[in-house]
């Protein structure tokens, strides 16, 4: 853990670790995909949006009521569920940030229609990309997400107004591979890969 009241003490490694400024929201995330784009430098990271993200797990001991012994033995301990939810505030406003945000939605032209029934195609990958300081990023992919906050619009007079949206990370029954949530570290290119990516290119 980082003690940011202890600026004096940090170590460069632990600055380099330091999240800033806002974050990328991106669908169907590829991580072959973006670890390529940012050897070519084409990742772009200043958006106006805001994210949050929360996982929590979901606990019980097995062991702790076994023959009348009241003890949590760490060996008794099982996951019984782990809950992932991305919290964010789009600038954008497009028809498919809309519907992604009612859950289920149909899209006719300009018109998006709430739909009650849930099909498979709702659920959206969706990865959050966050900077930080030592220009590597940290990475949450969302491979099933689905809208489970509404949708909730804000506006302002002097400033950019915001779509809030809530996604939850599921489970599937029928690929077991697809968990809640996927994290990355992913390390700042080195300048000599850079150069050898540049001169392949050449």
């Amino acid at each position: 853990m980082i003690d940011l009241s202890a600026m004096e003490k940090m170590t460069p490694e632990q600055a380099g670790s330091v999240q800033f400024d806002t974050g990328l929201l991106v669908r169907n995330f590829d991580i072959a995909a973006f670890r390529q784009s940012i050897l070519d430098g084409q990742v772009g990271v200043v958006t106006k949006d805001s994210f949050g993200v929360n996982v929590n797990r979901d606990t019980v001991n097995v062991l702790s009521e076994l023959n009348n012994i009241y003890f949590d033995y760490l060996e008794g301990l099982v996951t019984t569920k782990v809950t992932t939810q991305v919290t964010f505030t789009l600038a954008s406003m497009s028809a498919q940030d809309l519907a992604d945000a009612l859950g289920s939605a149909d899209i006719d032209g300009d018109k998006i229609t709430v739909r009650y029934g849930i099909n498979a195609s709702d659920f959206k990958n969706i990865a959050l990309i966050l900077p930080l300081m030592d220009g590597g990023f940290v990475i949450a992919e969302i491979p099933k997400s689905y809208s489970t906050g509404g949708l909730s619009i804000s506006t302002s007079k002097t400033s950019v107004g915001g779509l809030n949206c809530t996604m939850t990370g599921y489970k599937s029954l029928a690929d077991k591979t697809v968990q809640p949530i996927n994290m990355y570290r992913i390390a700042a290119p080195s300048a000599e890969t850079s150069d050898e990516t540049t001169e392949g290119e050449s």
